[in-house]
């Protein structure tokens, strides 16, 4: 595990025991259990396929998770309206609204679900995505995306990351859950093809900007 992904861990997992201990107890055992088996998932993950950051260069993470986000609403835009025609920032102020409110205090609201909930949702799922795969032997490199193999691990974890919020976030709304499924189909498909994953973190925090109201452009993102 690389010093960066040791020490945001180890942030994340501190900020979630102070969220528990003092504000919501509900949103940080959950995410606390998320942190705690991603760095499990670090440990047993002997090939790590795709690091936070290999580049090093927070330009090229600034603009690939920018172009993710524009690929997310083309795609929810694309597909969504087979449910509901609803704007997308209406929907993600839905999903932002499933999470356990922290009542204490709107910037503790802010900063735990702008930040840190889309680092640990997102390092959490795409570890989840490189452990599978070498398990089960996996291509999950740029040439590998169109694979039957790819596309079912990506398929399946997204599937998973729709049910967690159909359970311990209580959303039942088709077109919130299709929403969800498609932000990490394309988290997913992003880590891979840039291969590292801190595109698809940032494309999650401009996704949580705008269901937080901190963004806006007139509804169209």
């Amino acid at each position: 595990m690389k010093s960066i992904e040791v020490t945001l861990l180890i942030i994340s997992a501190i900020w979630f025991i102070f969220i528990t201990l003092n504000v919501s107890a509900t949103l940080g055992v959950i995410f606390i259990a998320f942190t705690v088996i991603t760095m499990i998932m670090f440990t047993w993950d002997k090939i790590k396929t795709t690091p936070i950051d290999s580049t090093k260069k927070l330009g090229i993470g600034i603009i690939g998770g920018a172009v993710l986000y524009i690929i997310f609403v083309i795609l929810n835009y694309s597909l969504v309206p087979i449910f509901e025609i609803t704007p997308l920032n209406q929907i993600l102020q839905l999903i932002s609204a499933s999470t356990p409110i922290l009542a204490a205090s709107k910037i503790l609201n802010t900063i735990t679900y702008f930040l840190f909930i889309p680092f640990i949702e997102t390092i959490f799922f795409v570890s989840l995505m490189d452990l599978l795969a070498s398990k089960w032997n996996i291509s999950i490199t740029k040439g590998s995306l169109f694979r039957l193999s790819t596309i079912l691990l990506i398929g399946g974890l997204s599937f998973i990351f729709l049910l967690f919020h159909l359970t311990a976030k209580g959303i039942t709304n088709n077109v919130a859950l299709l929403t969800v499924f498609l932000m990490m189909v394309v988290s997913l498909t992003g880590t891979i093809w840039f291969g590292e994953s801190k595109q698809a973190i940032i494309m999650h925090i401009i996704a949580n900007g705008f269901g937080l109201g901190l963004f806006s452009l007139g509804g169209i993102l």
